[in-house]
C-alpha cells in the first residue's frame, strides 16, 4: 500500500490500465456463477463453523492458557480472512471481474489478502514454538507467555500484518483464472499489455512463504525429536500432562 499512497506515479506504472476504459476490460473477464456461488457456500459453511469453535475455546478454563490465545488470535485472522477471500472472489466471479475493471478495488483486497495471510504465517510459527516450549521446559512456558505476555507476542503477528500491508506486492484476483496472480493482466490477450510479470512479482510474499515453511518445519522436527527422545529414554511424565499434550496437538494439526 506504500506505492499506492506514497509512490502513486510508480503504481500507476506498474498496474497500467489506462489502455482501455473498466468497462472494455471487464469484457475480458469470464463470469463463474455456479463456481462462485460454491465459493459463497462454502465460506459461510467454514465462517459459522469456525464461529463456533471461536465461541468454545473463550471457555475461562480454556482462553487462560497461553496457547488458546493464540489460537483464539489465529481463529479470528482465518475468519476474516474466509470472510473477505470467499465474498469477493464469489462477487466478483459471479461479475466477470478482472483487475483493471476496478484497479483501486482489486489492488486494495489484495493487500488485504496479503496481510492477512501474513499474519496468519506468523501466528502458526508462534503457536508451534509455545508447544515446542511447554513441551521441553514448562516453567519457561511462565516466564515468556505468562498473562499479558501472551499479547506482546501477537503484536509481532499484527506488525507482520501490518508490514505485509504497506510492502507486499499483492496478488491480484481475475476472474479469468478464478484465482489471484501476481499479473495484472494473467489470461488476458490485448496488444498493449506488454508489462513484465517480473515487475509485480511479490518478493516479499516469496520470503514471507519460504521463511514460514522453514521455520515451521524445523520447530515440528524439533518437537518429533523431543517426542520419540523421551519415548526412547523412558523419561518419567505425568499421564495426564501427556494427554493433554496430544490434545492440543491435535487441536492446532
Amino acid at each position: 500500500m506504500d506505492l499506492y499512497f506514497f509512490r502513486h506515479a510508480q503504481f500507476e506504472r506498474l498496474y497500467n490500465c489506462s489502455y482501455t476504459t473498466p468497462n472494455e476490460w471487464t469484457k475480458y473477464g469470464i463470469v463463474h456463477f455456479g463456481f462462485s456461488e460454491c465459493f459463497l457456500l462454502a465460506g459461510a459453511i467454514c465462517i459459522i463453523l469456525y464461529l463456533l469453535i471461536l465461541r468454545a475455546m473463550c471457555r475461562a478454563e480454556l482462553i487462560k492458557h497461553s496457547c488458546f490465545k493464540i489460537m483464539l488470535f489465529l481463529g479470528l485472522c482465518d475468519v476474516s480472512s474466509i470472510l473477505a477471500l470467499c465474498t469477493t472472489i464469489g462477487y466478483m466471479g459471479i461479475n466477470g471481474t478482472v483487475p483493471c475493471s476496478n484497479i483501486d478495488f482489486t489492488y486494495i483486497l489484495g493487500c488485504l489478502e496479503a496481510a492477512s495471510w501474513f499474519s496468519q504465517c506468523s501466528t502458526c510459527v508462534l503457536l508451534v514454538f509455545n508447544r515446542c516450549v511447554d513441551y521441553f521446559k514448562p516453567s519457561w512456558l511462565t516466564t515468556m507467555f505468562a498473562g499479558r505476555r501472551t499479547i506482546i507476542w501477537l503484536l509481532v503477528s499484527f506488525l507482520h500484518f501490518v508490514a505485509g500491508w504497506l510492502y507486499s506486492a499483492p496478488p491480484i484476483f481475475s476472474s479469468v483464472g478464478m484465482s489471484y496472480s501476481f499479473n495484472l493482466y494473467d489470461g488476458i490477450s490485448h496488444p498493449d499489455t506488454t508489462i513484465s510479470n517480473s515487475q509485480n512479482v511479490g518478493v516479499f510474499f516469496l520470503m514471507d512463504n519460504v521463511t514460514f515453511v522453514a521455520t515451521t518445519s524445523l520447530l515440528y522436527g524439533f518437537f518429533l525429536m523431543l517426542f520419540i527422545w523421551q519415548k526412547m529414554t523412558g523419561l518419567p511424565r505425568k499421564v495426564s500432562k501427556m494427554r493433554k499434550q496430544r490434545t492440543e496437538w491435535r487441536t492446532i494439526f
